[in-house]
């Protein structure tokens, strides 16, 4: 450090740069001794001599041995954030795979006011209705839904809430989720986890929107509070609710 022009610093750093950063030729690298955890002096100014030739020589883009530390720091910090922000790309993507993985808790009704909820926990599915649109795995997207349902229904309204419902009914719900059942907005009757993913069944005369379900609970329980007004909401999010719900 007194001397940088002469001595070359054989720090962590410059060691990392020289030998493995790949920024110095392989060849060239190939002919300097290896460095051990303590190095003879005789390996060291071989080292050294042969970078001030090679610097020298117009073979790098650093004229001396302070050029070539400053670069070892630059280059080092860079590929530390790079590995950094890689770090946080998988861990982001370990956690949207977890979370994808991970059982859900949704708020159903069983059409109105749990009309349907008697045929459903017989029959071990649940259902959603809006059947004139078809099957939904025909959709690519929920503004197809809406624009199906305005074609089919009524072209002044938004269909926002309805073709999301659809929409998550197809392609968010899965195997393995937890369904809270609501009759109205202040009373549950059931529970179940979800068995198979969305199929329609043209066989049915009504709710052919449908997916199988093993039922557990069945019976009536005061719903804590106001529950939504939509037929089906993910609730997963709303941990102190969910936990709620389990508890009764």
């Amino acid at each position: 450090m007194i001397a940088p022009e002469t001595f070359l610093n054989l720090d962590s750093r410059n060691k990392w740069y020289i030998y493995e950063s790949g920024k110095i030729p392989t060849d060239f690298v190939d002919t300097l001794p290896k460095v051990e955890p303590k190095i003879s002096s005789e390996k060291y100014f071989t080292i050294v001599e042969k970078l001030k030739e090679y610097l020298s020589a117009g073979k790098s883009e650093f004229k001396d041995f302070k050029e070539l530390s400053f670069e070892a720091w630059r280059y080092s910090e860079e590929v530390n954030q790079q590995m950094k922000q890689e770090q946080i790309d998988e861990e982001k993507k370990h956690n949207l795979e977890e979370d994808k993985n991970s059982a859900h808790y949704w708020i159903y009704s069983p059409g109105d006011n749990a009309s349907k909820w008697d045929e459903f926990y017989n029959k071990s599915i649940m259902g959603i209705g809006w059947d004139e649109i078809g099957d939904l795995s025909q959709y690519s997207s929920k503004e197809e839904i809406k624009n199906a349902l305005k074609e089919k229904r009524d072209p002044t309204l938004t269909y926002r809430n309805v073709a999301h419902a659809l929409w998550q009914f197809a392609n968010e719900m899965k195997p393995g989720d937890i369904i809270f059942v609501k009759k109205g907005m202040h009373t549950l009757v059931g529970r179940g986890v979800v068995e198979s993913k969305y199929y329609y069944d043209e066989n049915r005369n009504e709710y052919k929107h449908v997916c199988k379900v093993k039922w557990t609970h069945n019976g009536e329980w005061e719903h804590p509070g106001q529950a939504v007004m939509k037929v089906l909401t993910d609730i997963t999010q709303y941990t102190d609710y969910v936990k709620k719900l389990l508890e009764i």
